[in-house]
């Protein structure tokens, strides 16, 4: 398998206090903590931790929206935080993000159509409003629902425009930040059934991020544990899930309910 991502030693800091900004001895918080793993061609690396663990600021660090970052952050082979403008644009266009609010991440003034529209006119594309219905409707959602407003569709038909929106420029690698996590659980299956399907037709990469180690277990080749801004384990899924090595993963996969409500 060859690699697509490649973090080496990523370290990501923030200044702590209202004086932070402009204090020559600021106070800095680590929200990543020497962070490295890879992500192959075709598959899905699930980061799994608690809130406030760093899993979103790793997405963000990845699309390189914090260049003051350390580190190696090398996607084929071109390091994201060494990138000029022109270079981050290409970049940026093959690698996409899927968020976890499927309403606050979509303008409320616009319709489905022109939500899926707005990556190409900003990145580049032709026949846009074609290639924005075809792309809607490979997601799941009817010509009936193009000109529609998100506050006319449920959770999952608003998450299902998200996913479609970051589909449409023919991206490599998507970066779903808790895709799943505001939806109800029988949606939830459907837009994890939704995302493989896609990966299967496009041959896409995912960067799978999650507070819940139960979804990422239905979705991802390998799992990388995070807890306070370190990954504490990775490894494939079958020996996170049947073999964890850190206690933190430990007790992560001891608060996951039993299948059968009767057991005990």
């Amino acid at each position: 398998m060859t690699d697509l991502l490649t973090l080496n030693h990523v370290v990501k800091k923030f200044p702590v206090g209202r004086k932070a900004l402009f204090s020559k001895e600021r106070k800095m918080f680590t929200a990543i903590d020497d962070v490295s793993f890879t992500l192959g061609e075709k598959e899905t690396l699930g980061i799994v931790g608690e809130s406030g663990s760093g899993k979103s600021t790793l997405a963000r660090c990845i699309l390189g929206l914090y260049p003051d970052a350390e580190g190696e952050i090398l996607y084929k082979g071109k390091d994201v935080l060494k990138a000029d403008a022109k270079e981050l644009k290409a970049i940026r266009r093959d690698v996409q993000m899927i968020f976890q609010d499927p309403y606050s991440s979509l303008n409320p003034q616009m319709t489905a159509e022109e939500i899926v529209m707005e990556p190409l006119r900003n990145l580049g594309g032709e026949n846009i409003r074609e290639k924005a219905r075809e792309t809607l409707s490979l997601c799941g959602l009817s010509k009936a629902h193009f000109g529609r407003f998100p506050h006319e569709f449920s959770g999952g038909q608003r998450q299902r425009i998200g996913v479609a929106r970051a589909l449409v420029v023919e991206p490599t690698l998507i970066l779903a930040d808790e895709p799943t996590s505001a939806l109800d659980v029988s949606i939830q299956a459907q837009i994890i059934n939704l995302l493989e399907e896609l990966q299967e037709e496009r041959n896409l990469s995912y960067l799978f991020i999650s507070h819940d180690i139960a979804v990422v277990e239905h979705i991802a080749d390998r799992i990388g544990v995070m807890y306070r801004g370190q990954l504490v384990e990775i490894n494939d899924r079958d020996s996170i899930m049947e073999n964890p090595r850190d206690d933190y993963t430990k007790k992560l996969l001891s608060a996951v309910p039993p299948m059968d409500p009767h057991c005990k």
